[in-house]
């Protein structure tokens, strides 16, 4: 990460950002980047200036961020073609039946949403494809854990063993922000920062940003529908720097995310979304925590829950602009996510 003399100097290039204006927005929490991308009312209300002039200090960051960037020339489609089949990594879940399910894996360049009561596989489903991305790819994996005791270092381990993959299994190449150090939705994101000025200085090659679970702090700090506009906001901002992450690094970025009950009837609900409604949408009685900031942004969604039969689990693609909606049954073993035995699978409803 860069140090804090070489942040003020970055904020000392801006236009009427002078030293102590430059101590004042570093303080608050704002390098360049951030500060590019602030509201012009938080950095008024932290300068003491107006918004008009708050807006012209954002506007000279943004030039001063991108300046000397070279934007790229449009593609044909053909073109597009052929710089995806170049770019794109596939990481497999562990799962035959999900990786199918999504178009052949995770692809790298990407977000993926995982929704889903407790106990059905989200956190599994991270550290399956973790496996995955540092054995057979080679890649650094990065992790934030925000609520306590949802990773556990040996699980990883755990896998890559079962698998046969023990050999190949480096555990300097999964980064980890445990649920010790993030207290809120604000050190959430500096933990972004902090893994992506980690990696560009380490020249690690990642493949894999994973939040588990990207909404829990947000829940605890947006409770009433006065603070919806400050969570699109926040949401907004959020998930537009894991996006950047994941065209940086060319890394499938994948967010666990808590889910909301909903009335069982249309007469209780009062017009607004039953539990019918929301199955035939989500694909389970329960709906994506975050609103449709959330849902409109991550690029593909599985909505995860627990089967009928003993360790069976239900994957359902509700969610994809790329592969035809769907759903599948997986199993969570020793060897992380797996597909369901043959004869099991015959035995279950389709």
């Amino acid at each position: 990460m860069a140090s804090r003399e070489a942040q003020l100097r970055e904020l000392r290039q801006v236009k009427k950002v002078g030293r102590d204006t430059a101590y004042k927005l570093l303080a608050a929490g704002y390098t360049l980047f951030r500060l590019s991308n602030a509201e012009p009312s938080k950095i008024a209300e932290i300068l003491g200036c107006s918004n008009k002039a708050a807006q012209e200090i954002i506007n000279d960051a943004k030039s001063k961020l991108h300046a000397g960037e070279k934007l790229g020339e449009p593609l044909t489609a053909k073109e597009y073609e052929q710089f995806l089949k170049k770019r794109i990594i596939w990481f497999s879940s562990g799962s035959n039946a999900i990786d199918q399910l999504v178009g052949g894996g995770f692809r790298s360049s990407s977000t993926v949403g995982l929704s889903g009561p407790q106990a059905t596989g989200k956190s599994q489903l991270i550290l399956s494809t973790i496996v995955d991305c540092i054995c057979n790819k080679g890649k650094y994996a990065m992790l934030i854990e925000t609520e306590l005791d949802t990773f556990d270092p040996l699980r990883v381990e755990g896998i890559a063993r079962a698998r046969g993959l023990i050999d190949k299994y480096d555990p300097d190449k999964l980064v980890v922000v445990d649920a010790y150090k993030v207290r809120d939705v604000a050190t959430q994101f500096y933990y972004y920062e902090l893994l992506r000025d980690m990696a560009r200085d380490n020249k690690w090659d990642v493949g894999l940003i994973a939040v588990d679970s990207f909404t829990a702090m947000f829940q605890r700090k947006f409770k009433g529908r006065e603070m919806f506009t400050d969570r699109k906001r926040e949401l907004g901002r959020h998930l537009s720097f894991l996006e950047d992450m994941a065209k940086e690094f060319n890394a499938v970025v994948m967010l666990s995310c808590q889910v909301i009950e909903v009335p069982v009837s249309p007469e209780e609900s009062k017009g607004g979304m039953d539990v019918v409604r929301v199955r035939a949408q989500f694909g389970t009685p329960y709906m994506p925590w975050g609103g449709h900031i959330l849902r409109h942004t991550v690029g593909t969604w599985l909505s995860l829950e627990k089967g009928r039969s003993k360790n069976i689990w239900k994957a359902y693609l509700f969610d994809s602009s790329r592969v035809k909606l769907g759903e599948c049954y997986f199993q969570i073993t020793e060897k992380g996510i797996t597909d369901v035995p043959e004869q099991l699978l015959k035995r279950l409803p389709s």
